[in-house]
C-alpha cells in the first residue's frame, strides 16, 4: 500500500505543470541566451546560474526544454529579420541583460 501511494505521489510531483512564471523565465532567458553569439553579448555565466535558481522551482523539469526551444527559434528568426531589426533586438537584449545583472 505504502508503495502504491507513494508512486501517485511520485507521478503527481513528475506531472505537475510548470508554473506560468518559470516558462515566463524560460522564454526570456532563452531569448537573451540564444542571442549571445548574434548580439556579441558577454554574459555572465554565474549570474545565469543564480537567476535560475532564484526565479525557477528545482523541480520543473519543463524549465530547460522550454529554454533550449526559444533560444534555438532565436537563432533561426535572426535570419529572417531585417537589418533594423537585427539592431533593436540586440539593443534590447543588451539593455535586459545589464537591467537584470546578467551581462559583464
Amino acid at each position: 500500500m505504502r508503495l502504491v501511494l507513494l508512486s501517485i505521489g511520485l507521478a503527481a510531483l513528475l506531472t505537475t505543470p510548470a508554473s506560468a512564471g518559470s516558462i515566463k523565465v524560460a522564454r526570456e532567458l532563452g531569448a537573451f541566451l540564444g542571442s549571445e553569439t548574434i548580439c556579441s553579448l558577454q554574459i555572465n555565466y554565474a549570474r545565469v546560474q543564480a537567476y535560475i535558481r532564484e526565479q525557477v522551482p528545482a523541480k520543473d523539469l519543463d524549465f530547460a526544454n522550454e529554454l533550449r526551444s526559444q533560444a534555438e527559434l532565436v537563432d533561426f528568426r535572426y535570419g529572417k529579420m531585417t537589418t533594423a531589426m537585427k539592431v533593436a533586438h540586440c539593443e534590447q537584449m543588451q539593455r535586459a541583460g545589464q537591467a537584470l545583472g546578467l551581462t559583464n
